[in-house]
């Protein structure tokens, strides 16, 4: 019975004369030309994690596991506690800037500049902590990010150019210049990164695996020139006002309102950084976004003594 049925299969196969291989029907044929088109199609198709990795996406650079990356995806704070001494920041900035127009001498009005722009700093940055901390540094982000941080970069440049009150010997053109420069270059990178990136609305996506996407480092650029103007700025301040400054007073809150300007940038660039790559398994590095906050709020108090003492 079962030679039989095997006869007839054979029966029903056709050989070529004279090669005696079997002759593959056409639409046969056919279904096997296209599943090996289906196959060439997969392999070359790339996953979507790929194409985040785009050409501009080749280095390596791996995000470190444990606390670190819990705690700050891409480097990014979005605790409550992050976004909540934000606004305190912007309160104490509000507040003092209100209660100026009643209370600050004339050669002190540069310090609304300081008082108005930390306050938008930090309402930008409330902002993104809160609502938008998904970061396109792995290639895939939120366009919120991007936006509100930015607002928040414009309030710092106007306290690096105009809130300190630089001498008139070169430095306050010079700070004034690059800090607009500044203001507008990473307007552009901002929406640099918005048309090049993945968009996503998960505020922590899947995709922080590395920070390597190109144009977030040309954003990056950016950040690190605020920083150093902030730097530059209120240690120039510093220099000359405490030199001319005849008030013993006024010279402490000087040095209380620029070492805790310094301190507060200091700990989110130079030690939260520090300690996300070097230490991550044990190291909560938000702790830093604590320490600039309050260095903030301190510098807005010190810089109001200034001009009511």
């Amino acid at each position: 019975m079962n030679d039989n049925n095997y006869d007839d299969d054979l029966s029903e196969v056709e050989f070529d004369a004279d090669t005696g291989e079997e002759v593959v029907a056409p639409e046969s044929a056919a279904e096997t030309k296209r599943e090996e088109e289906d196959v060439e199609s997969a392999a070359e198709t790339k996953t979507e994690e790929e194409v985040v990795e785009s050409a501009d996406n080749k280095s390596s650079i791996f995000l470190p596991k444990g606390i670190a990356q819990e705690k700050l995806p891409e480097m990014i704070d979005f605790s409550d506690r992050g976004w909540a001494t934000d606004y305190a920041v912007i309160i104490v900035g509000v507040l003092f800037f209100i209660s100026s127009f009643s209370t600050y001498p004339e050669e002190y009005d540069h310090f609304r500049w300081l008082l108005m722009g930390t306050s938008v700093a930090h309402f930008g940055g409330g902002l993104a902590h809160k609502y938008f901390p998904n970061r396109a540094s792995d290639g895939a982000g939120m366009v919120g990010f991007y936006v509100t941080m930015t607002l928040g970069y414009l309030g710092n440049c106007a306290v690096n150019g105009f809130g300190w009150g630089l001498p008139d010997n070169g430095w306050k053109t010079t700070m004034m210049v690059v800090s607009i420069v500044n203001a507008v270059y990473i307007v552009c990178m901002a929406v640099y990164v918005s048309m090049k990136m993945k968009r996503v609305k998960d505020r922590v996506d899947e995709y922080s695996e590395s920070i390597a996407f190109f144009p977030d480092k040309l954003y990056m650029v950016g950040e690190t020139g605020i920083f150093v103007g902030a730097m530059v700025s209120s240690i120039v301040y510093l220099t000359y006002n405490n030199v001319d400054s005849a008030h013993r007073t006024n010279n402490v809150y000087m040095w209380i309102a620029v070492l805790s300007n310094i301190v507060g940038w200091c700990s989110v660039y130079v030690v939260g950084p520090f300690l996300y790559y070097l230490i991550p398994q044990t190291a909560d590095p938000s702790f830093m976004q604590l320490v600039f906050h309050y260095s903030m709020m301190v510098m807005l108090w010190a810089v109001n003594m200034i001009a009511t003492t």
